[in-house]
């Protein structure tokens, strides 16, 4: 019969790697939120929020495309629920785009109410 200590780590080295993964572990999720104001959305991100604050693509091309230079500030502008943007103006601008489930939709929306950013 095989000896099984003899294939088995030392108590040594199993203790390095649990303090190399949650080290790494640490890094990573400090690099993450290290300068998170200053991260970059995709645009999918950017359409989902639009949708959850109650813009469709075609609402931010009517009201912020005019021929004029847009500021990060303009556009950011649809990023945020406002009092003019109803929960139904969000659910109208989700029925157009079935890629998550309403659910996800809906709590997003009250999420990005709960915390504003």
């Amino acid at each position: 019969m095989m000896d099984q200590k003899k294939y088995l780590p030392t108590r040594s080295a199993a203790n390095l790697g649990k303090f190399l993964i949650i080290t790494i572990l640490v890094i990573g999720v400090g690099l993450r939120f290290f300068n998170l104001e200053q991260k970059v959305y995709s645009a999918d991100e950017v359409r989902s929020i639009m949708r959850f604050s109650g813009y469709t693509t075609q609402d931010v091309r009517e009201q912020a495309f005019n021929g004029e230079i847009i500021d990060r500030k303009d556009l950011q502008y649809f990023q945020h629920p406002h009092s003019e943007r109803s929960l139904s103006d969000a659910l109208r601008s989700m029925m157009g785009n079935p890629e998550h489930p309403p659910l996800y939709h809906l709590s997003a929306r009250f999420w990005m109410q709960l915390i504003p950013i």
